[in-house]
């Protein structure tokens, strides 16, 4: 609204001035009040969600416990783990600072840490990155997904018991493409192109998750060890 100083009607244009300046601080600020309410109840869904999962795993492992079938109880690890991947992008959204994404780095090397306690094997896992990636939640759940399932593949068949060994993760990222380049120095005693044609429950998971939900790229590189190198659209 214009300000008039004119004559008689300069103190009512003043009044309706400062009437509309103050509605709009108003309007402002329970704006302000509703986004926060909106942020404290997104917390704490990702919060009961994280914990529901954090429970779900549990009963897992108390049920393993009572297992005698070997076979069986590693199947109780493989599902714990991708439970834990699920519950660990919701634990990251609880307490970052933004609600719709993650930084992928931080991330994996906090799933990692899940499966070294999760195996108990000798077994080094290194996590790179070129700089901070932050990507939206479905996308993060989905790459942890697949990530739980490369993890998984090295600690059951890439060493023997004892045997010490390292995983290396490599992530950057540029205006096209987030690429994770995986690497373990293991003994990988499949055929890539077996693996590729998803005859293998793991290659299954892998290449379906890549290709169908991401829409992005799954190669391999003929190694000692298990080396892949996934791309991912940035948009």
């Amino acid at each position: 609204m214009k300000l008039y100083l004119e004559k008689e009607n300069h103190s009512i244009e003043l009044k309706m001035l400062i009437i509309d300046i103050e509605n709009l601080v108003s309007s402002r600020e329970e704006l302000k009040v509703a986004l926060r309410e909106k942020e404290i109840l997104l917390r704490e869904l990702f919060h009961r969600t994280k914990n529901n999962m954090q429970i779900i795993s549990s009963l897992m492992t108390l049920s393993a416990a009572k297992l005698e079938d070997d076979r069986v109880k590693n199947m109780c690890k493989d599902v714990q783990s991708k439970i834990q991947s699920m519950a660990l992008v919701h634990e990251k959204l609880c307490h970052g600072k933004s609600l719709s994404s993650i930084e992928i780095t931080s991330y994996i090397k906090e799933l990692s840490s899940i499966f070294l306690s999760l195996y108990q094997k000798n077994i080094a896992i290194e996590v790179n990155k070129t700089q901070d990636i932050e990507i939206d939640i479905d996308k993060a759940t989905t790459i942890g997904l697949v990530i739980s399932e490369l993890l998984t593949n090295s600690f059951k068949y890439a060493f023997k018991d004892n045997e010490s060994g390292k995983i290396t993760l490599t992530i950057s990222s540029n205006k096209d493409n987030l690429t994770i380049e995986y690497i373990d120095n293991g003994c990988f005693d499949q055929n890539y192109e077996v693996f590729l044609e998803k005859k293998t429950l793991g290659g299954f998971l892998i290449t379906t998750l890549v290709r169908e939900q991401l829409k992005g790229l799954l190669k391999f590189v003929k190694n000692k060890g298990f080396h892949c190198i996934i791309q991912v659209p940035s948009t």
